[in-house]
């Protein structure tokens, strides 16, 4: 029963890994009806009614002779024009990291680079298969000669050894969820 469960435990956090990776790694693919292009309009839209009364303000100084801010408004016209492209910058960047990331995805996974949620999930192992291929999980429990206490005891350092692993790809998959949502705030506010 216990073996059962820790391996039920272990096969969710694993899928769960899995499907955060893929997440991940194929943000932009994944996000288009988040609605990140209106929130990111939106934020752009408001800053540059901004930018409209800093310029209207820095035309009343010089209309009534009150200073220069011909440094002001080079800064207010370079960032107008970074704040407008701001986001196709950040899409830029995030792929750049991801294309990077996937080429260590698909050397770790034997070349396959999952190509939808449920194919990432279990279909080619995804990461979580090559860990627990590694760990040799699938193994803990192997059949031989047992006493009642070898028994005992593999079945409760085994458990436990299951329980580690799960936790650790729960782990794993929430923070790749927070990278996720991390970028997508960025892209909003970039």
């Amino acid at each position: 029963l216990i073996l059962t469960l820790t391996s039920t435990l272990l096969y969710i956090s694993a899928a769960f890994l899995n499907f955060a990776m893929n997440f991940t790694l194929n943000l932009n693919a994944n996000i288009k009806d988040f609605g990140i292009n209106t929130a990111w309009e939106t934020v752009r839209n408001l800053v540059n009614i901004t930018f409209i009364f800093v310029l209207l303000w820095i035309a009343i100084k010089t209309i009534l002779d009150l200073g220069d801010d011909k440094k002001l408004l080079m800064s207010i016209i370079i960032s107008a024009l970074l704040i407008n492209f701001s986001l196709f910058f950040t899409q830029v960047i995030i792929d750049a990291s991801n294309i990077v990331a996937l080429q260590f995805y698909s050397s770790i996974n034997g070349g396959n680079i999952p190509s939808s949620f449920t194919d990432s999930l279990f279909d080619n192992g995804g990461l979580a298969a090559q860990f627990m291929d590694r760990l040799k999980i699938t193994t803990i429990y192997g059949t031989g000669n047992l006493g009642l206490s070898e028994i005992a005891s593999v079945a409760l350092f085994g458990s436990v050894f299951v329980l580690i692993t799960s936790a650790v790809f729960l782990i794993a998959g929430l923070m790749l969820m927070a990278r996720s949502a991390v970028l997508i705030f960025l892209m909003v506010v970039s």
